[in-house]
């Protein structure tokens, strides 16, 4: 069954928190945070609450997990990165993921590959640095 573009965008985000293999209680719950203000959560009919994002997140880290430590994630990753197609989403994911990354007070080789790949993908150049504390 394919995924939706918001389960799609989700776990474009969520990557951030699992890419340096260690999860943190605090990178959850700025993924709650930000993920509230994605665009097409926000702007939807049946907006996500943070009750919603927990049990997203809960629901379907294991199945990003295995598509992270899978042979074939960078064929995973691409189709996921070329499904969001609209500039304001992929900046709001590349700045949500930074958020993220920059949580746990360590931002990690590993994060600043995905960020830079994605970023580089859609052609958007953010600055590194200047992001998270204008999010969380």
């Amino acid at each position: 069954m394919p995924l939706s573009d918001i389960d799609n965008m989700l776990g474009l985000i969520a990557l951030a928190i699992l890419a340096d293999d260690q999860v943190h209680q605090v990178e959850i719950d700025v993924f709650v945070t930000v993920a509230q203000y994605l665009p097409k959560i926000s702007q939807s009919a049946k907006p996500m609450n943070e009750v919603d994002l927990r049990a997203w997140y809960e629901g379907n880290k294991v199945r990003l997990f295995k598509a992270l430590n899978s042979p074939d994630f960078n064929i995973w990753l691409s189709e996921s990165i070329d499904k969001v197609s609209d500039s304001e989403d992929q900046r709001a994911i590349l700045l949500a993921m930074e958020a993220i990354s920059k949580s746990d007070e360590n931002f990690h080789i590993y994060e600043k590959s995905l960020i830079s790949f994605l970023s580089d993908r859609w052609n958007i150049q953010i600055p590194l640095g200047k992001i998270a504390s204008t999010i969380i």
